[in-house]
């Protein structure tokens, strides 16, 4: 799944022209794009500040006695999250989220044009019809129809306008899906279409995207900081800025895993949960119904309603395993960082040799290069076409619930 050493390809933007007119609505739901820097240096450049930034607020406590501990991102000030969130932001901006980004606001599009679509063949369905409408009207009538067009001709071709529109959204869905897919390729996941698709279905599928664009982002800032440290030829005030910069990064990538967990845990499994109890008890409804039922038309519907209800509990187990297994592997990565960030406070006290210092800066370096073997829960469980609706339905109302809270 992954090629060992991979890097972003500089430059390496994938920017797909719109495919025409009828795509232009995108723009009323769209976000401003991630940046995708051209250089290392650029992204080094982009980040410094929020790092001195972050050097200024934090070093006070690393050179306490109290400087080991750590908070959790619940109980750190609004500011300093802010700082946080915006490093990673530096860090995780390449061309896949930018390609991420991309199909979001598509998929909003696609499903505003689904939606007004259902609408106007509603709408058709109860227009009634007049001379114009049949094709065996005399050429006065269709001269007289090419000035004052009848209601349903008007819907109709709205109906027309709408499908055109709709084909070319998911025509350029295919292409940013490609760029997403080349975009995670050049910092070394190598997913399969069915693979790619089954990842985006989960509510999950952002911050992942986040998680892998960053790691190789971390690795391109540290690999800097070594440079400059290298650079200072011993004088430790400058080597001492420059090591506080790399702990603020440890600290980054901790927030960034942070923001992960606390999704998943706080958000995304109970909410699961919830929705699985629903249909378990949609399914204990219908059975109760059932036992009572004697109208043989009712009692296949009833039929129809467990078997739906079975599938949902079904995509709900899968989806669970999926979310847990997620958050299992995220969890470990942050415990593997909090060790790090310990040690790297700890090693901020006690500055004083420049060997020492480069040392604990390059094995931390290692540390970002393993994260980078974060595993993807297999996604082949969902390769029923009935699974992946299920799956996908079921993401939908998570997304709704965490929207109305």
């Amino acid at each position: 799944m992954f090629k060992e050493g991979c890097i972003i390809l500089a430059g390496a933007v994938i920017a797909l022209p719109l495919a025409s007119q009828g795509i232009a609505d995108i723009a009323q739901w769209s976000v401003p794009a991630p940046k995708v820097y051209e250089s290392p240096i650029d992204r080094y450049q982009a980040i410094e500040t929020h790092l001195a930034d972050l050097l200024e607020q934090r070093q006070a406590l690393w050179q306490s006695r109290d400087g080991d501990s750590y908070m959790r991102q619940q109980r750190r000030s609004e500011r300093l999250k802010r700082l946080l969130g915006a490093s990673v932001d530096v860090l995780a901006a390449n061309t896949a989220m930018q390609a991420r980004q991309s199909l979001s606001d598509l998929d909003s599009s696609i499903r505003s044009r689904q939606t007004e679509l259902a609408q106007l063949r509603a709408k058709a369905a109860n227009t009634p019809t007049s001379p114009c409408d049949d094709s065996q009207r005399s050429l006065l009538q269709t001269v007289s129809c090419s000035v004052m067009p009848s209601g349903q001709a008007v819907v109709m071709a709205d109906i027309e306008r709408n499908e055109r529109q709709l084909a070319e959204l998911e025509n350029e869905r295919s292409r940013q899906l490609g760029a997403l897919a080349q975009g995670l390729r050049e910092i070394g996941i190598e997913l399969t279409s069915s693979d790619l698709n089954g990842l985006l279905l989960l509510v999950s599928a952002d911050r992942l995207i986040e998680a892998y664009a960053a790691y190789e982002g971390l690795m391109q800032v540290n690999a800097a900081l070594i440079r400059a440290a290298e650079a200072t030829q011993g004088d430790i005030e400058v080597l001492k800025r420059y090591y506080g910069f790399h702990v603020a990064l440890v600290e980054v990538a901790l927030h960034l895993h942070e923001t992960f967990l606390d999704e998943l845990e706080g958000q995304w499994i109970p909410r699961l949960s919830a929705l699985r109890n629903e249909a378990i008890a949609a399914r204990f409804d219908s059975e109760r119904l059932l036992k009572s039922e004697k109208d043989e038309g009712l009692r296949r519907r009833l039929t129809a309603n467990l078997s739906a209800n079975a599938l949902s509990i079904e995509a709900a187990d899968l989806y669970g395993d999926h979310l847990r297994a997620q958050e299992r592997e995220v969890a470990a990565r942050w415990s593997e960082l909090h060790r790090q960030h310990r040690i790297a406070v700890n090693t901020y006290r006690t500055v004083a040799i420049q060997g020492d210092i480069l040392a604990v800066m390059r094995q931390t370096d290692d540390g970002f290069a393993e994260l980078m073997r974060l595993e993807l829960p297999p996604l082949r469980s969902f390769a029923s076409d009935q699974l992946r609706t299920a799956v996908g339905q079921i993401s939908e109302k998570l997304r709704l619930s965490a929207v109305s809270r």
